[in-house]
């Protein structure tokens, strides 16, 4: 997998912000609900090194092949399983996965 696309002069907090937009903003509705949902509720417990690694899923893969792995349509690379980050994402579409999602609010 590629590295982040960091900026030189981008805080975490920066990064975490910046997250959370594109999150809201994928190239399907289907990603924007689950990946803005969990990022709403685990923005702040992530570290940077999870943040960076959420850095590289959102920029470096298609929303597609993305959202075929997050629901068990394809299997997962290795690459990505070996993701720090993987099982909390995984575990919030579970979870999520037979409820109504919607568009958590921007605070």
């Amino acid at each position: 997998m590629a590295t982040p696309n960091l900026k030189p002069s981008e805080t975490v907090e920066q990064q975490r912000k910046r997250l959370i937009y594109q999150s809201r903003k994928r190239g399907i509705l289907e990603n924007d609900l689950l990946l803005s949902n969990f990022l709403q509720h685990q923005a702040k417990l992530l570290s940077p090194a999870e943040l960076n690694e959420i850095d590289t899923l959102l920029n470096d893969i298609t929303d597609w092949d993305l959202y075929y792995y997050l629901t068990d349509k394809q299997p997962v690379p290795a690459d990505i399983q070996n993701l720090a980050v993987w099982p909390k994402l995984k575990a919030t579409v579970r979870e999520k996965r037979d409820g109504v999602l919607m568009m958590p609010p921007l605070n």
